[in-house]
């Protein structure tokens, strides 16, 4: 979060880029990342340290971490299997296409470099009342989910004080598994006037 909105709350004058803002379950908070995000880049990195070939494969391996991350508490509450096929399809996506040229699994994502910044991607730059954005603000936050909880409130009111929360029923995979609920959000929060 604090990547996306840093010029925007640290800049004054990079107000006039952005007319309106929608957050994804995700708040303006300092914490740390969760177990099973951890445990997914792990994952990721197995899958390209095994030279793996197929897609197939690359699936098995983050199948077997989720049952490692089942055993922990996890902080977004249990998973179901169904959600974990949603986290587990959105992940490859990030896989280069094979080529003979590049015939093993490799991310888009640099993962060393993500690994590298795991402790400051779960922060927020600033504390409530340092700094504000005064813009319409959209925050969707999945029901079965964390990321966004009672302790979120008053830094998202601090941070945007023209902020609305809406809440789907869902878990942090929010425009996965809620599509057309997602977009109609989305869809009536830009059209709205201000």
């Amino acid at each position: 979060m604090s990547v996306a909105l840093h010029p925007f709350l640290s800049e004054p004058e990079n107000v006039h880029i952005l007319s309106k803002l929608v957050v994804v379950d995700v708040s303006p908070t300092r914490a740390e990342l969760s177990p099973e995000f951890k445990s997914y880049v792990k994952a990721m990195q197995l899958i390209e340290r095994l030279k793996l070939r197929t897609r197939k494969e690359a699936l098995q391996i983050l199948e077997e971490y989720e049952a490692v991350c089942d055993s922990i508490p996890c902080s977004t509450g249990q998973l179901t299997r169904g959600e974990d096929m949603t986290v587990r399809q959105f992940l490859l996506t990030n896989l280069n296409p094979l080529t003979p040229n590049e015939p093993f699994a490799k991310f888009r994502v640099p993962l060393d470099i993500l690994t590298d910044a795991i402790p400051e991607i779960g922060s927020f730059p600033y504390v409530p009342g340092e700094r504000q954005w005064n813009g319409p603000t959209l925050f969707i936050k999945g029901s079965q989910s964390a990321y966004i909880n009672k302790h979120s409130l008053a830094p998202i009111e601090s941070f945007f004080p023209k902020s609305q929360l809406e809440t789907l029923d869902t878990g942090h995979w929010v425009h996965g598994d809620r599509p057309v609920e997602f977009k109609e959000l989305v869809e009536n929060f830009i059209g709205k006037q201000y």
